[in-house]
């Protein structure tokens, strides 16, 4: 989406047509004598926000989600019909235009750890084979010629290939060590009732989930405790711990984007 899209506005025209979402918001805050000032603080949103809804400035806003999201706040603060001004707004921006951003394929734990255990054995197995293909292929050297007895030289003994190949083993890199049993772990369920953006990151700081989540999307993973989440809609996102539902702090939904920590469990 350009900035020329993002301000593209439904002007009224003499046929009357409807006006664009600002000039509704701009019109029933001005019906009711609020100041953008005062709405700000009661919704604590930045005031530049609210004057770019107004003002059809769509492209201050870093993603569509967060410019739903205030869009909801301040047509509820002002008594209008939300859904119906969210339907204005897609009609207005057009939803054909709304960059989609896919959430990347998620690959749980055990599937990393296999796949590098995989990787790690398959260069063993690769080394082992080389040194056994040069170590058959290569002739053995013609018995040297003895002239005096002080002069003979010794062959080699075939143990110093084995060392070699133990060496060469042994310097292979050796795979991350799974979650140990003692680790505090637990099943979470993200479920998009609304369009939002999540961040999941486990106790030892891996990227779990990162990206936009559409309505109707799921997804589950293990992961270990405690968990740091983001949620872009809070309101939009149910979350299940163990398949239990978990509550989002009341104190972190009135944060934007609201922010909280899964907790290790309680002895």
């Amino acid at each position: 989406m350009n900035h020329h899209d993002d301000q593209a506005v439904d002007e009224e025209s003499p046929s009357g047509e409807t006006s664009s979402v600002g000039q509704e918001l701009k019109a029933a805050r001005e019906a009711l004598d609020l100041p953008i000032k005062q709405l700000a603080g009661d919704l604590r949103i930045d005031p530049h926000y609210l004057v770019a809804l107004e003002e059809n400035d769509f492209a201050a806003f870093s993603a569509p989600v967060f410019a739903k999201g205030y869009l909801k706040q301040y047509a509820t603060r002002l008594g209008l019909d939300e859904k119906a001004l969210r339907a204005d707004y897609d009609r207005q921006v057009g939803t054909h235009e709304l960059p989609m951003l896919r959430t990347p394929a998620f690959r749980s734990i055990a599937d990393q750890q296999q796949t590098r255990w995989l990787i790690a054995i398959s260069a063993i197995v690769f080394v082992v084979a080389a040194i056994l293909i040069w170590w058959f292929s290569t002739p053995e050297p013609a018995a040297p010629v003895v002239r005096q007895p002080a002069a003979t030289i010794p062959v080699a003994e075939p143990a110093s290939t084995t060392a070699e190949l133990e060496e060469a083993v042994a310097a292979q890199p050796v795979p991350p060590e799974p979650l140990s049993s003692g680790d505090p772990t637990a099943q979470v369920e993200i479920n998009f009732r609304e369009e939002s953006w999540v961040e999941v990151v486990d106790a030892r700081g891996e990227r779990l989930f990162y990206g936009l989540g559409g309505a109707g999307d799921r997804t589950r993973f293990v992961a270990a405790l405690p968990l740091s989440i983001v949620l872009g809609n809070a309101d939009g996102v149910e979350l299940f711990v163990d398949e239990k539902r978990y509550s989002i702090p009341v104190n972190s939904r009135q944060r934007d984007p609201a922010r909280f920590v899964i907790p290790e469990p309680s002895d």
